[in-house]
């Protein structure tokens, strides 16, 4: 009986034992997906497009005027690569306008620009970096200045390559300031005409007591000097836009250094619906080596001013403002 008794209470306990342990919830490891950065978000891009045309006719119009026809296309394109310690930004401005004369069949050219800009940076602060920039810039076709027959610039005449390695300084998105002791200016006069005049700055050629030619002028020129760069981009209201750009430059090898070179880029964009922009483009220049015709067979520096206001089809592609 005893051995019974015994037993039963064995065999209890151990079913109590065992539902005990089956109760128990089982530890399961939590499965945690870790999600690999995507490094095409790290990108940004902006793209802004315009066509615009101007057409005008007249017949008997007593105050006269000529039939003619413009046309003028921009295209600026932006994008940039960021993490937490590199940047790399790019920049392209592409421009061209003509405007066609249908009496004597002449075409004079209202804008015309090629500028292509990258810079990379390196982090060493919330707002500080240490950047190399690379810019590029010349035209597409050929330049006439009024009553000069010889065109005064052309592709690659002239034609800019900039090297630099700068400071640069972003106290908030849009805006920067880049400086540097030592910047780089290699300008190509592709045109030995240009390159006789020293039109831009390079040496002229050497001529006799009669107007021959001794030694042609010089194709290539060198500058090294001091540079400062100040840039602000945003879109204001969601339909109108900044960006604009001042550059100063220091020859230190020139006569006279205290001469800075000035160029001031500003472009206005409105938007009227999805198809149809306006934009205001003004550029400012002054180059103490460029020589501008002055008349009578003169040449020398001034202000440069150029100014142009277009209505038309304009296309925006984007994931990023540049604000």
């Amino acid at each position: 009986m005893k051995t019974k008794l015994i037993l039963s209470l064995a065999i209890l306990t151990l079913t109590n034992i065992t539902l005990a342990q089956e109760a128990k919830p089982k530890d399961k490891k939590k499965s945690v997906k870790v999600e690999k950065p995507d490094s095409l978000k790290l990108w940004k891009y902006n793209m802004f497009g315009s066509l615009s045309t101007t057409q005008s006719a007249y017949m008997n119009w007593a105050s006269g005027g000529d039939n003619s026809i413009s046309l003028n296309g921009i295209i600026r394109l932006k994008f940039k690569y960021e993490n937490e310690k590199f940047f790399w930004d790019n920049a392209y401005n592409f421009a061209l306008g003509m405007n066609v004369i249908f009496k004597d069949g002449s075409v004079a050219k209202t804008d015309d620009v090629i500028n292509m800009q990258t810079k990379a940076g390196w982090k060493f602060g919330k707002k500080w970096s240490l950047v190399g920039e690379f810019g590029f810039i010349t035209q597409f076709t050929h330049g006439y200045v009024a009553d000069e027959v010889h065109f005064s610039s052309s592709f690659m005449a002239p034609g800019y390559y900039s090297p630099s390695i700068a400071v640069e300084y972003r106290p908030f998105e849009g805006f920067y300031v880049t400086a540097t002791p030592l910047k780089g200016i290699i300008t190509i006069i592709n045109d030995q005409t240009l390159a006789n005049r020293g039109a831009y700055g390079n040496k002229a050629a050497d001529y006799d007591a009669n107007g021959n030619i001794l030694n042609l002028g010089e194709k290539v020129r060198y500058q090294l000097g001091a540079y400062l760069s100040i840039g602000y981009a945003k879109e204001l209201t969601k339909s109108i836009a900044i960006d604009t750009k001042l550059s100063l430059f220091s020859n230190y090898f020139q006569e006279r250094p205290q001469n800075i070179d000035v160029n001031f880029d500003l472009l206005f964009k409105f938007k009227i619906n999805s198809w149809l922009s306006s934009y205001l483009m003004l550029a400012i220049v002054y180059d103490d080596d460029v020589k501008i015709p002055l008349g009578n067979d003169t040449y020398g520096p001034r202000l440069q001013l150029k100014q142009i206001l277009g209505l038309g089809l304009a296309y925006t592609f984007k994931n990023h403002d540049f604000k």
